[in-house]
């Protein structure tokens, strides 16, 4: 009797999880579907209203083609979802979904001066000025998903870098560092958050040399972003207030020395 009890109990637990995950795979393609549908139609948005207008250029049409291209990609390359066992136990509750997020594709867009240029289709920044702190954003906006950005640093004196996210709502300017919504670190060995700079463990420095590659790990689900330098393999994690840096977040880039040259390098596909 026992045993059949067990059974019948057991039975209905898993089918509860069952639907539970259901849900859960639901919810995920949705929102996925949702996103894609909304980036088509703002892009369907602009190209119709700059033909009402007839003021577009050659750059609008090799934008809108990297916009289009970028699309395509999410559409041929789906989420990617596998049911984990926790611990090895594929029983009941210790079922868990994961998600193997897309490949980021992220590109330099706007820069607060000038004095910074976007070359290579937005894949690289190059500052022509000198200590300026100007800040850089990335093209893609992230809101759900876990997502990684690979940075090269090609060339730099060593003396002033930052690495992090803003909130889109957040305008573009120099000295962008000491805003609240500015999440992030800098080579000077300081994490940043809500405006304000906290020095580091020296014995868990942020170092950030010539030729180094910083993988910045983007979770808006659990709120928080990290910093890993692949040469090392030193990392260091920061939780987001969104209060200060609201959702939608972009790649924020700060460049100070003159001559410094980073590099958005391909990024696999990150569960």
């Amino acid at each position: 009797k026992q045993v059949n009890e067990w059974e019948t109990q057991s039975i209905l637990k898993i089918q509860q999880r069952a639907k539970e995950l259901r849900q859960e795979l639901l919810e995920l393609t949705k929102n996925d579907t949702n996103n894609l549908s909304q980036k088509l139609q703002h892009l369907a948005k602009q190209i119709n209203e700059c033909r009402e207008h007839g003021d577009f250029l050659e750059t609008d049409l090799y934008r809108w083609k990297e916009t289009l291209d970028d699309l395509k990609l999410n559409t041929v390359s789906p989420l990617k979802i596998t049911i984990n066992p926790v611990n090895g136990n594929p029983l009941i509750e210790n079922i868990s979904v994961n998600i193997m997020n897309k490949p980021t594709n992220d590109l330099f867009e706007k820069v607060s001066d000038n004095r910074v240029q976007i070359k290579k289709n937005g894949h690289m920044v190059v500052n022509i000025g000198y200590n300026i702190d100007v800040e850089v954003r990335g093209k893609n906006e992230y809101v759900s998903g876990v997502h990684k950005i690979r940075l090269c640093i090609e060339e730099f004196s060593g003396t002033w870098l930052f690495f992090g996210i803003n909130a889109k709502s957040s305008p573009l300017q120099n000295r962008s560092y000491n805003i609240k919504s500015t999440y992030g670190w800098s080579s000077n060995n300081r994490s940043w958050s809500n405006g304000n700079a906290n020095s580091m463990s020296s014995n868990h420095p942020i170092e950030m040399k010539r030729n180094d590659v910083i993988s910045l790990i983007i979770d808006c689900d659990d709120f928080k972003i990290s910093m890993i330098n692949e040469r090392t393999q030193a990392k260091h994690e920061l939780t987001v207030d969104i209060n200060y840096c609201a959702l939608p977040w972009q790649l924020h880039v700060i460049l100070s020395d003159q001559n410094t040259r980073i590099l958005i390098l391909p990024t696999e596909i990150t569960s």
